[in-house]
This record gives C-alpha cells, structure tokens and sequence, in this order.
C-alpha cells in the first residue's frame, strides 16, 4: 500500500512539473513592444522624425487594434512572428514581422499624388 501511495505521489509530482514547464514556455514567448511611428521630414540636410498621432495599429493574429499617442508612441504585447500593420490616411500603409527587438521605429511615407 505503501508503495502505492509513494508512486501515485511521484506521478502527481511529475505531473504538476510538466504543467509549470509548459506555462512558463508559452508565457515566455509573449512580450511587450515599444515604438515609435512618424515620418521623415528633411531639412538642413538632416532627416528627423516627425511623430505622428493616431497611426492606427492592427496585430493580425491577435485581432487587437490601438493608435500611436501625440508622441507618435506605441505599446503592444506579440509574439515573435506576428505582423504589426500601420496605416494612416494620405501615407503608405507598412507592415511588420515582430523578431527579437524590444524597440521599433516605424516609418512612414506620403502617397504619391495627393
């Protein structure tokens, strides 16, 4: 009986183990993003960024939608290997496939012809 018990135990041991590996493994592969999104403007020769507010945000996967703060800042939780989609009216839409940087500076261009 007693070996019984020693085993059932062991199992449950075992058992609650594998459980906490595999939540560590899918929480550790979610992480939180920062950037910027704007535009190049050009002036002395020198580009700087502008930012832009209200840049509108799509993760795909996630179906999760947000907009760039007036400093043209954002904050998003991916994966590695969603795509960030950024648009704005009167600019060219862009996309993104998210790898290893915590950082991302996003620029965006003027369409042509408006």
């Amino acid at each position: 009986m007693k070996q019984i018990l020693h085993i059932s135990l062991i199992l449950l041991l075992l058992a609650l183990n594998q459980c906490k590996s595999k939540q560590n493994f899918i929480t550790n592969d979610v992480k939180i993003i920062k950037g910027i999104v704007g535009e190049n403007i050009v002036g002395d020769g020198n580009r700087i960024l502008v930012p832009m507010l209200g840049v509108s945000i799509i993760c795909k996967r996630q179906k999760k939608h947000l907009e760039t703060d007036t400093d043209g800042k954002f904050e998003i939780e991916v994966k590695k290997g969603d795509t960030l989609f950024f648009s704005y009216t009167g600019f060219e839409s862009k996309q993104i496939i998210i790898k290893s940087k915590k950082y991302y500076k996003v620029v965006l261009k003027e369409k042509k012809g408006i």
